[in-house]
């Protein structure tokens, strides 16, 4: 995420295919995804959405998967629409959550650094900013919790078992559609659950809106301050140059004093 979050804040327009691929592998170098054999990383890739006005990388950004014989007559074209699914789900609340992370990184280089020349009035702020932030990622550890361990772990453990038992290829067809199936279930992702669903997404957009307020924030405190650090050299630099010249009024004065005593003489 600290990789492809910068290039994924550019609007759709200005994102490359090249350089998200690159991003890609250099992710998949470095988790355990490296470990897996080339013929499955082969097939991972970057695929774009259709971009509407106003968007940003994070809306049409998809990881695709190349399918083939065999294996499209298990992971068919309906069951590919449904890990999209179930990944855009995913991948929504890894931004938030990158995003909160980020947001709280600001947050303390800034106040360590700045806490001794903040206003109570800004101090209080950022406390409170503290606090819903912690708030905010608690919900959200939550629910990836509840999505990776109670949905996607258990449902894949129970998959695992009914391909163990299958006895034909229908068989397991039909145990690989019942869980991705089961999937969009218990992830709300069904049409049954679309008012659910719409509130969840909700609170991921206001969640979003308060990161880029925060930064904005934090943005604007680091240009005040600069601001009044830039003020203070230049009276600093006035203050100088005006005893300067007092030192200089003060020489000519005691050189025109000598001057006259020495025509008086």
């Amino acid at each position: 995420m600290d990789g492809v979050g910068p290039e994924l804040k550019k609007r759709a327009n200005q994102l490359f295919r090249h350089n998200l691929t690159g991003i890609l592998e250099g992710a998949l170098r470095s988790s355990n995804a490296q470990f897996e054999p080339s013929y499955i990383l082969d097939r991972v890739g970057i695929r774009l959405l259709e971009a509407s006005s106003g968007d940003s990388g994070w809306e049409i950004f998809s990881l695709d998967y190349i399918i083939d014989a065999p294996l499209n007559a298990i992971i068919h074209v309906d069951s590919i629409s449904k890990y999209r699914i179930a990944f855009h789900m995913l991948w929504r609340l890894k931004r938030v959550e990158w995003s909160l992370t980020i947001a709280w990184k600001q947050h303390t280089m800034f106040s360590h650094s700045n806490r001794a020349y903040l206003s109570i009035g800004f101090k209080s702020l950022l406390h409170r900013c503290n606090l819903n932030r912690a708030m905010m990622l608690h919900v959200i550890n939550n629910l990836c919790a509840f999505l990776m361990f109670e949905v996607m772990e258990s449902l894949w453990i129970s998959l695992q078992h009914k391909i163990s038992i299958a006895t034909c290829l229908d068989d397991v067809i039909i145990a690989h559609d019942a869980y991705l199936q089961e999937v969009l279930v218990k992830s709300l992702l069904t049409p049954q659950n679309e008012a659910l669903n719409m509130q969840i997404q909700q609170l991921l957009h206001i969640v979003l809106r308060f990161c880029n307020l925060e930064e904005t924030l934090i943005t604007g405190l680091i240009t005040m301050m600069m601001i009044m650090m830039l003020m203070v050299l230049v009276m600093i630099m006035m203050i100088v140059m005006m005893m300067m010249m007092i030192i200089m009024i003060k020489h000519l004065m005691m050189m025109m004093m000598m001057m006259m005593m020495i025509q008086i003489a």
